[in-house]
């Protein structure tokens, strides 16, 4: 019970949201059974909180249809990635061919279809990184890390697959955190993607360093769809996605599941600031490390 007094002392301080998933037993028959519990502070005018309101709602089968999908997860992604890794090496194979010059056609074909393998192993790379965090084997090595450089390589990338998207880069400094490079390049890419793939009429895209206390913020933001309060809530959960009548996407609704969980590890903060309509700002907090 200790998780859960911590969370429930730092809400009292705070004031913000109390939540939290705990096993109570059902007296009717003695069974363990998942709840969620929540507690929201009801304040008057003067910013003081009055009272609590707190629920305790039953999410067993919730539960039990979050394990049928984690193991689904688990053996599919697995499977796919030997078919996966044959298609790209006979890609390779047909596009290394020197017996006679191939067709331009052919070409743009074999170019298509290495694109299009590049999206499923996106896709087939989150899947696994979901399995990872539910088995509680998502690790990897730490290092000090520049965040100017991490940031340039990131959007050095995103140029070349979002050429349409205007970048902007306001960075304070060569900012060092310890990270793992891979993972949190991962986390911006995410962020990038994102922006761009919600903003069909505004491609501004800002990549910001700030100085919050202690920490070094990374915030991407973007001038698109926005977020509503309710979506707002649940950006960060597993299979959630923002759609809305007007603007359909891909995606597994992954990405920013396993984005929370590696910034989790990192021992930082995660948010999202957003109004419906005019755009968002996704963001991370990590410790500041001196050189």
């Amino acid at each position: 019970m200790q998780p859960t007094t911590e969370k429930f002392l730092s809400a009292l301080k705070t004031g913000e949201i109390f939540e939290v998933e705990n096993r109570y037993k059902r007296g009717s028959d003695g069974v363990y059974r998942w709840h969620l519990n929540r507690a929201v502070p009801l304040k008057n005018e003067d910013n003081e909180i009055v009272f609590w309101v707190g629920t305790a709602t039953d999410i067993e089968e919730r539960k039990k249809e979050m394990e049928r999908k984690d193991e689904f997860i688990g053996i599919a992604s697995h499977e796919l990635k030997t078919p996966l890794t044959s298609l790209k090496g006979y890609l390779q194979l047909i596009s290394s061919y020197k017996k006679d010059e191939l067709p331009p056609v052919v070409k743009q074909y074999i170019e298509k279809a290495n694109n299009s393998l590049s999206k499923l192993q996106r896709l087939i790379n989150d899947l696994l990184d979901v399995s990872k965090i539910q088995a509680g084997k998502l690790e990897y090595a730490f290092d000090k890390v520049d965040l100017t450089e991490l940031i340039n390589a990131s959007v050095e990338n995103a140029r070349m697959i979002h050429p349409m998207a205007h970048f902007i880069i306001r960075d304070g400094s060569n900012y060092l955190v310890n990270a793992n490079s891979e993972r949190l390049e991962q986390v911006v890419m995410n962020f990038i993607n994102n922006a761009v793939k919600y903003s069909p009429q505004n491609k501004d895209v800002i990549i910001e360093t700030s100085i919050h206390g202690d920490n070094v913020r990374v915030s991407v933001t973007d001038f698109g769809i926005g977020l509503s309060a309710t979506q707002k809530e649940r950006i960060f959960e597993r299979f959630y996605r923002v759609e809305d009548k007007k603007h359909m996407t891909s995606g597994l609704g992954m990405g920013l599941y396993i984005c929370a969980e590696i910034i989790s590890y990192h021992n930082g903060t995660i948010g999202v600031e957003s109004e419906v309509g005019k755009g968002s700002t996704f963001y991370f907090e990590l410790p500041l490390v001196s050189s």
